[in-house]
């Protein structure tokens, strides 16, 4: 009822003709969440007790009075587009909810936005980011947006006090989960140059079909990329192949152990994400040798063949 009451203070009518109100909303807190004991190897009895709990993360209320015409050309410009910045100014998470008039609700799980992975190609359309690892406590302003109108709010995130970290260890571990995500976008960007690279060379290789002249490049620029991508994914194989020194796996491995910012930083977390940050850094070395050396010798064949390819 909190929204209701800060709408009376105002006066209900002067509230309702406005086109966009965002409350104030309460104080969310970060909490581990864990199972309770005895719910496994049938330690329950009979039966057990389900019941709903409210939801994890930060209720975030707002009122709009009425759905307008899309005649925006902005992204999702028919929902409602809810921005978290952090003290700085940072955004730290978007989010989105579809625009119906009336009082309206949705809940932030105290995440930040997560990169686009690797594994995904970049999209050929605007998409909405997924969420990611948790935020730190204090104070965040919510912007609530839909059509040109624009109203701000603020938060404030508080942790758990029965957890046993200070806000510099808290804010320590956030710096080393943006190195992560920062790890994460070099290798997309790597990922996203070499798959157009071949889709450049599958073009290419069809357009010249036949012509023996060009087999011999084409073999080593198929080589070269997929030698990188073997470097990044793995090599592909038919049921389990362990490959553990992929920056997959060892991206993986640091992600799931750095955790989120309510675990301090350890020294196996920190040697996990420098070990590959490290393999990152080779891997940018070496592709950016073979971008200046090879791809111009592909690009001399292809001018050869009376194709344009490869151009950045």
């Amino acid at each position: 009822i909190r929204p209701l009451r800060e709408m009376a203070k105002q006066g209900v009518k002067k509230g309702m003709n406005q086109g966009l109100i965002a409350f104030t909303p309460a104080p969310a807190y970060l909490f581990n969440i864990g199972e309770s004991i005895g719910y496994r190897a049938g330690k329950v009895g009979d039966s057990y007790y389900n019941g709903e709990n409210r939801a994890y993360g930060a209720l975030i209320s707002y009122y709009l009075k009425e759905k307008r015409s899309g005649n925006s050309k902005a992204d999702f410009a028919d929902e409602v587009k809810i921005t978290i910045k952090n003290a700085s100014g940072k955004v730290v998470r978007t989010l989105y909810n579809p625009a119906k008039p009336g009082l309206n609700r949705m809940n932030w799980g105290l995440e930040r936005n997560a990169p686009r992975s690797f594994r995904s190609p970049k999209p050929t359309k605007p998409t909405k980011p997924r969420g990611g690892k948790g935020v730190v406590p204090g104070k965040y302003t919510v912007e609530v947006a839909y059509q040109g109108l624009l109203q701000k709010t603020s938060i404030e995130v508080l942790k758990d006090p029965l957890i046993k970290i200070s806000q510099a260890e808290m804010e320590e571990k956030s710096k080393w989960l943006d190195r992560l995500d920062e790890s994460n976008d070099r290798v997309t960007k790597v990922m996203d140059q070499i798959r157009t690279y071949e889709s450049d060379l599958a073009y290419f290789k069809k357009a010249v079909a036949g012509q023996d002249k060009f087999n011999l490049i084409i073999k080593d620029t198929e080589a070269k990329l997929n030698g990188f991508r073997e470097r990044i994914q793995g090599r592909q194989a038919q049921g389990i192949l362990g490959q553990p020194h992929t920056i997959a796996s060892m991206l993986g491995a640091a992600s799931y152990q750095l955790q989120g910012p309510l675990v301090p930083i350890t020294m196996n977390q920190k040697n996990a994400l420098e070990q590959v940050t490290l393999k990152i850094s080779a891997l940018e070395k070496d592709f950016a040798s073979y971008q200046s050396i090879f791809i111009p010798q592909m690009k001399t064949a292809i001018k050869q063949a009376g194709i344009k390819l490869f151009e950045k």
